[in-house]
């Protein structure tokens, strides 16, 4: 794993363990609060009981998201930075929240685009695109030759040049056989095949 993900990662953890701190004194708040007459608790909160509960259940859910995401990280592939790329898009839309409810997003909006950033650069796409489990294996086949027919270059030997061995009937083979090498000439003339 490059150095830029590992960042993400060190951040995604940073991320959760204060969610998971914050969440943790929300959820005893909310105890405390059910003892309060639900009027006293709207004037104080400027929100119903049951909002307060839905905005603490959406909270641990995208919280426990986010744990998932830091835990499969490590797999690679384009399922790991599609992953990545939803918890960003999630951050970006709770910075929006944020600016609904008078709070500033400057920071988390900031952190989203640092960490879109580190995800997006050439060294995590390469491996993210490396560890792809569904990436073809070993090297690109060599053009002319048909993919699992052929493909292999045979050297030759001595003054003959290689070949490459044609595809199977009714596949596309080569495009031509290498040039043969050439007989030698005479000092300061050139051979056979020309200048």
């Amino acid at each position: 794993m490059p150095t830029t993900l590992k960042a993400v990662r060190v951040v995604l953890i940073i991320r959760a363990v204060i969610a998971s701190l914050l969440y943790g004194v929300a959820f005893l708040s909310v105890i405390a609060l059910t003892s309060l007459p639900t009027a006293e608790v709207e004037a104080e909160m400027g929100m119903p009981m049951a909002a307060l509960v839905a905005v603490l259940v959406l909270g641990i859910l995208l919280t426990a998201f986010e744990v998932y995401v830091i835990t499969q990280m490590g797999k690679g592939g384009p399922r790991a930075r599609m992953l990545l790329r939803v918890v960003v898009g999630l951050a970006v839309a709770n910075g929006a929240l944020s600016l609904l409810t008078d709070s500033n997003p400057a920071f988390s909006l900031i952190m989203a685009m640092v960490v879109l950033f580190l995800v997006e650069n050439a060294d995590s796409k390469a491996w993210f695109q490396a560890t792809d489990p569904h990436a073809p294996v070993g090297p690109p086949p060599v053009p002319g030759g048909h993919p699992g027919q052929g493909g292999y270059y045979y050297p030759g030997q001595g003054d003959q040049g290689g070949y490459f061995p044609p595809g199977q009937p009714g596949q596309p083979g080569q495009g031509g056989y290498p040039g043969q090498g050439g007989y030698p000439g005479q000092p300061n003339q050139p051979g056979p095949g020309g200048y």
